[in-house]
């Protein structure tokens, strides 16, 4: 069995760029949900344990430091994903309509959806890009065989199949 070479890539330097941008932004955020859980909870009615925000900051301020000191930081941006489904999850009950604090909870939710589909491109696109490989230089399939090259290869260089109905038996 031949053994194939491995394909050549190249680093996808915007998306490890824009995944280092969200591992900052991950850092603040963290920092935020660490800093000011009351704050966040009481602007947006968010129901539920106290301590869920502070959990949410540690987490984001590790899935922030796991992503900026990666190699592949892109990869590592699925981690920020995973904590937004969580964090869409856990705000949706702020949504109730005796909240007096909705629109707020409503702009949180939208804040966090932004977040998420911005998390899922950046994770998309992946560390490496592939090197485009070689130019396939082919012979078009309705190449009559003598406009071919001399030098084509006989698989090319086939006749036309014939109806096997003589010429002069349809006229």
């Amino acid at each position: 069995m031949a053994e194939t070479a491995p394909r050549k890539v190249r680093a996808n330097i915007t998306a490890q760029q824009l995944a280092r941008g969200l591992g900052w932004f991950s850092l603040a955020l963290g920092a935020t949900e660490l800093l000011f859980p009351g704050a966040i909870r009481q602007r947006t009615g968010l129901p539920g344990p106290k301590a869920v925000l502070p959990v949410y900051g540690v987490r984001e301020i590790a899935t922030g430091l796991a992503i900026l000191s990666s190699r592949r930081p892109v990869g590592m941006v699925w981690g920020r994903v995973a904590g937004d489904v969580l964090d869409v999850l856990t705000a949706l009950p702020a949504l109730r309509r005796q909240n007096e604090h909705r629109p707020a909870a409503e702009a949180a939710l939208g804040f966090l959806l932004l977040a998420t589909a911005a998390d899922v491109v950046v994770a998309m696109q992946g560390d490496v890009l592939p090197l485009p490989g070689p130019r396939r230089v082919g012979t078009r399939l309705n190449t009559r065989p003598a406009d071919l090259p001399a030098d084509a290869a006989p698989a090319n260089r086939l006749q036309p199949l014939s109806t096997g109905i003589p010429a002069s038996a349809g006229a």
